[in-house]
């Protein structure tokens, strides 16, 4: 904001702020693509990018607010891995927000899910349907949000700049090789 990179507004819900680039920021928007490109690829995610405040706020970042409800629709998130804390999504337009404290609109919907099966979410590491079906999302409130829930978000624009060994179950270059299974012609996996 100093230097004229981004513009700082009101929430019009007078809760926090908007931050928007200027054409000084639109300007490095391609620098940052290559540094999010660079970062996705050669960094691995750190215990602190787990903390589920971090990534409810990345998971925010994510939402399409041309394919969220017309009318302002609250999911609250139960974490596994913080049970009892409370994060809500207000899912609204033109900008969404992250609250950590009842917002004081009726909840639609409530995610039961944990801060690592967001992770995958967004890298497309996991598909949501696999999610569901397998326990890591479950989704309470009415169908006709529930089945929209997933169309809501979009995956994390430098996914596909993640090598194979980040994927799940994938060897990385730290696993040790069994130079015995080489020696009988099994490949590690």
């Amino acid at each position: 904001e100093r230097h004229g990179v981004l513009e700082r507004t009101v929430n019009p819900s007078g809760r926090g702020a908007i931050y928007e680039l200027t054409e000084m920021g639109v300007a490095l928007r391609n620098v940052l693509d290559a540094m999010g490109q660079w970062g996705a690829h050669w960094l691995e995610i750190e215990p602190r990018h787990m903390d589920p405040a971090y990534v409810l706020w990345a998971t925010l970042k994510l939402i399409d607010v041309d394919r969220i409800p017309a009318h302002t629709t609250v999911v609250r998130f139960e974490l596994r891995d913080r049970p009892g804390a409370g994060y809500w999504l207000i899912l609204r337009r033109p900008q969404p927000e992250l609250c950590l404290r009842p917002s004081g609109y009726a909840e639609d919907i409530v995610c039961r899910t944990d801060s690592t099966t967001l992770i995958d979410l967004h890298l497309k590491r996991l598909g949501y349907p696999a999610a569901i079906r397998d326990g890591r999302v479950d989704l309470i409130g009415p169908r006709s949000l529930t089945r929209q829930f997933r169309s809501w978000f979009r995956t994390s624009p430098f996914a596909e700049f993640i090598p194979a060994t980040s994927q799940p179950g994938a060897r990385s270059a730290a696993d040790p090789i069994d130079p015995d299974a080489i020696r009988h012609g099994e490949l590690p996996r």
